[in-house]
């Protein structure tokens, strides 16, 4: 098998799967000039998940041709755990018709043991065409620290089933009601929250279900930073990014309410 892509360390890798693996099951892994990446939908065709590793973000990054590989995800997540987040990640396949992934886990030179991992993840079909997603320009996009943003979620996720997000000019909120009635808020107020920047063009309000933010907040311990997209009747994107360009994006459809 020919090594396509070398990881200085598996740590990043681990976080992306760690925070897709509740809501993806089976992907292609999409290998081409613009690096490793992947789109998939979750059970329900709620949220399309996307991660994405450029070539920036990989310590060696060589391909004679462009390629795909159908793997299930939950066995994916399994044997990254295996090694250690300063592990050494070395993947490999047989252009163009392999029928496994090679994975090749190597202790770091600092590391007390000098071990290795050997794994071959054998590949499955999947029928899934990349899905084309319009540039639109959102009426509100937030940039706001990954932290606050986690501990916000978590105490609406944990009294409500369904989170309202509202923003307008001047301040972003969170709210949930309880099954009991209790109505708990969370208001940012833009002007003097100084790890929030907010631009808004129009005023938005939308819902998203309490259990696919419990998921989406995951992606907080991948990177420090949140970018979130928001307008009326249109999918909210939850984005994280990290400064070598590695990207990890929720899609969700807002949910109706009447």
């Amino acid at each position: 098998m020919e090594c396509f892509a070398t990881f200085s360390s598996a740590a990043n890798i681990k976080k992306i799967l760690d925070s897709i693996v509740d809501l993806v099951q089976d992907a292609n892994l999409y290998v081409d000039q613009n690096g490793i990446h992947m789109q998939s939908w979750d059970i329900t065709h709620s949220v399309l998940c996307y991660f994405l590793f450029p070539p920036s973000a990989i310590e060696n990054f060589q391909i004679s041709q462009s390629f795909y590989l159908g793997l299930n995800i939950k066995n994916l997540h399994k044997i990254l755990h295996c090694v250690k987040d300063d592990d050494k990640i070395y993947l490999s396949y047989q252009i163009p018709e392999g029928d496994v992934l090679g994975i090749r886990a190597e202790s770091s030179e600092s590391s007390e043991n000098n071990r290795s991992i050997d794994v071959e993840l054998p590949l499955i079909e999947i029928y899934a065409e990349l899905v084309d997603i319009p540039i639109i320009k959102y009426d509100v996009r937030v940039d706001m620290d990954s932290k606050s943003f986690s501990y916000i979620i978590k105490d609406l996720i944990n009294m409500g089933d369904v989170i309202q997000i509202t923003a307008n000019i001047n301040t972003l909120k969170f709210k949930t009601i309880t099954d009991e009635g209790i109505n708990m808020t969370t208001s940012l107020d833009i002007a003097k929250n100084h790890n929030t920047e907010m631009s808004c063009s129009n005023e938005a309000n939308l819902h998203i279900g309490s259990r696919y933010m419990r998921q989406f907040i995951k992606g907080c311990s991948f990177s420090p930073k949140i970018n979130i997209f928001l307008q009326n009747e249109i999918p909210v994107i939850i984005n994280y990014v990290l400064e070598n360009g590695t990207q990890l994006k929720y899609i969700c459809a807002p949910k109706d309410i009447d």
